[in-house]
């Protein structure tokens, strides 16, 4: 069961993941400045350690030891999968492989 602290370690989470977006939107609309790549790298960096802190607190105190690993196997399929999807369009556009 989560506590309560945690429920709320969730609810930034959900935050630095909205500061994230607005980051990445204001770079498209008013271009990638030094400003808005520094508001990005920001973002980023918040977002990754309220990351580390929910698989810190679902391995630590939900018991699922094995968290990281579950992430990994996740991001090698979904990078093979993406992989696949640049080299067959590469294909199909006549391109070198």
């Amino acid at each position: 069961m989560l506590k309560e602290t945690w429920l709320l370690q969730f609810l930034v989470a959900i935050e630095e993941a909205s500061e994230y977006i607005k980051a990445i939107t204001k770079a498209i609309r008013y271009g990638f400045t030094v400003k808005n790549i520094n508001d990005l790298a920001e973002e980023i960096a918040d977002l990754e350690i309220t990351k580390e802190k929910i698989i810190l607190h679902i391995v630590e105190n939900e018991g699922i030891k094995d968290f990281e690993e579950q992430i990994a196997i996740c991001k090698e399929k979904k990078i093979a999968r993406l992989r696949r999807m640049i080299k067959h369009n590469e294909v199909m556009n006549g391109e070198k492989v």
